[in-house]
């Protein structure tokens, strides 16, 4: 918004951060966990089935 003729730019107050909704809420929200498979890691389940029996 831009300023008006009769506006004091100067005699704003200078913003301040929103408080976290509860008071013990973190500011950060945490990680969670994975849900899915990690395909960073290798696949530890075997590449073919066994012969069946």
């Amino acid at each position: 918004m831009a300023t008006q003729p009769g506006d004091d730019p100067g005699n704003t107050p200078p913003e301040t951060p929103y408080p976290p909704m509860e008071p013990d809420a973190p500011d950060t929200p945490q990680e969670l966990p994975p849900t899915g498979p990690d395909f960073d890691q290798p696949d530890p389940t075997p590449t073919e089935l066994p012969p069946p029996d």
